[in-house]
């Protein structure tokens, strides 16, 4: 038996700590630490070992200790023998994480070869003022593919919101299971803390490749891929019966649409051939068949149940000369359709939100907003200096008035001291400087109403003045905006125009 141990070295000054993760991915079963040192790594290796039995080592894994292996720890593909794992997990909710009225707050990292160690993966919003049940329903992280589960472990912790730490929990990732879980915390030293917790859900499965995630899903869950497969075929057989369909009624359709008449005993293209159509063949002369034809016997109906007549008695010269229809004529319909085609592919119609994505209204959009922003931002100024000038008037007066306070007080407290040397009775003086301090207490809170009022009706008509403001260029680029969007149309209209006619043309 061989075990390797790796120990801080001798001539270091400080009690920081290395991480050991690094040396267990290596294969080391004995990383030494400094306990006096309760940072991070210290948080992993205690976790760890948590359970680990607290064996005091941690066992190579089955892998590496093959002698036909090799592994590297910073290679990014799967192990050969290893199953990869998913791992998503969902923050639901915290209890009494905190006495105090501090908001709150949760990070989960994962530990383990250089490909799966992700820090901070996930970092929840800070709840508002509340850490005794504070929920997160909507924070969901996801690890893709943990390459090695036997060696990566997931940390969840929790603090307040300035960043103090409050509880945490080490979990390595081949002793989680899927479902809801109640996870109690633990403090930097790795002791249970008796209340704070975190209710989780959690979902644990192997690592799947996209290419094959169908074949998996299916093999999963066969009665629900049976049911999607029926549901498939049964769609494309309306959507082939719709086309059946269509294809018959295009079919009458150009029946109707190339109908002709055949003129005296001439048959025309379309009722000659095997595949032609059968067209109602009859004498162009007011109704009046010859005689031959009448006792001719009737002929059998043709394959679409019309009959044709197959020899009728030759007209005189003087009749009007068979018509044949042109050459060109049965390719109309395929031209026309093309036509028709091409037309609604390459000429649509644009609505009014993609013609306001046109660069020239989002130009004037943009103009507008910057004119409004800065009709805004005067009038702040003004309001800003409104207030500025008022606070310091306020100043004004309030100096005023303590520095006439302070003489009055001064003067009579010098006449009452002359009269205490005197010894005079006299109380007139002190009446009198008391009347005049009551006086000026009076001017001082009339000045202030005053002043408040004055200010008030100020700051009202620079507000009306702002509203109206803000209406008027509001209506007039509202007129611009109606304008410019009028314009973009016809451009378009007229760019649309033009390309039909090239297409006809």
């Amino acid at each position: 038996m061989q075990l390797s141990r790796i120990y801080p070295k001798g001539t270091r000054v400080d009690s920081s700590n290395y991480m050991p993760q690094l040396f267990w991915n290596a294969g080391c079963q004995m990383v030494a630490l400094n306990f006096q040192t309760v940072d991070l790594s210290m948080q992993i290796n205690m976790g760890m070992y948590e359970y680990n039995g607290k064996s005091g080592y941690r066992l190579k894994p089955e892998f590496m200790r093959r002698p036909d292996k090799q592994f590297d720890p910073f290679a990014e593909g799967i192990v050969d023998g290893i199953v990869a794992n998913t791992l998503s997990v969902k923050i639901i909710s915290g209890q009494f994480l905190s006495d105090k009225k501090v908001g709150t707050y949760v990070e989960v990292d994962m530990f383990g070869l250089p490909v799966d160690t992700r820090r901070k993966a996930l970092k929840t919003k800070t709840s508002q003022g509340n850490a005794v049940n504070p929920v997160w329903e909507d924070e969901v992280v996801v690890f893709k593919k943990v390459v090695l589960p036997s060696l990566a472990c997931l940390r969840i912790g929790v603090y307040e919101e300035g960043g103090k730490f409050i509880g945490h929990r080490i979990l390595p990732v081949s002793a989680i299971r899927p479902g809801y879980h109640y996870i109690s915390l633990r403090n930097e030293r790795n002791l249970s803390l008796t209340l704070p917790a975190l209710f989780v859900y959690i979902e644990v499965k192997d690592y799947v490749p996209d290419t094959y995630a169908d074949v998996i899903e299916a093999l999963s869950n066969p009665i629900r891929y049976v049911n999607l497969m029926e549901q498939r075929a049964n769609q494309l057989a309306a959507l082939t019966l719709e086309d059946e369909e269509e294809v018959k009624k295009e079919h009458v359709s150009w029946e109707s649409l190339f109908r002709v008449q055949c003129i005296g005993g001439m048959r025309c293209a379309f009722c000659s051939g095997p595949d032609a159509v059968a067209f109602q063949c009859q004498a162009d002369q007011g109704g009046d068949a010859p005689s031959e034809a009448q006792n001719e016997p009737k002929p059998a109906p043709a394959e679409n149940g019309v009959n044709h007549t197959a020899s009728l008695t030759p007209k005189p010269s003087t009749q009007v000369a068979p018509s044949q229809p042109a050459p060109g004529s049965v390719k109309v319909p395929a031209k026309t359709e093309d036509l028709i085609q091409s037309v609604l592919t390459e000429v649509e119609a644009q609505t009014i939100e993609e013609l306001k994505q046109q660069k020239a209204f989002v130009k004037l959009q943009k103009k507008h907003y910057k004119e409004m922003k800065d009709l805004v931002k005067r009038h702040h100024k003004k309001t800003t200096d409104l207030i500025k000038e008022h606070t310091t008037k306020y100043n004004e007066i309030q100096n005023d008035y303590m520095r006439r306070r302070a003489v009055l007080e001064k003067t009579a407290k010098r006449d009452n001291k002359k009269k205490g040397e005197t010894g005079s009775p006299e109380h007139g003086g002190s009446s009198a400087v008391e009347q005049e301090l009551a006086a000026l207490d009076s001017e001082m809170t009339q000045k202030l109403i005053e002043l408040k009022e004055k200010q008030q009706q100020q700051l009202l008509n620079l507000r009306q003045e702002q509203y109206y403001s803000e209406k008027y260029q509001k209506q007039a680029h509202i007129k611009l905006l109606i304008q410019k969007l009028t314009d973009v149309a016809e451009e378009c209209q007229n760019s649309q125009l033009k390309k039909l006619k090239e297409i006809c043309e």
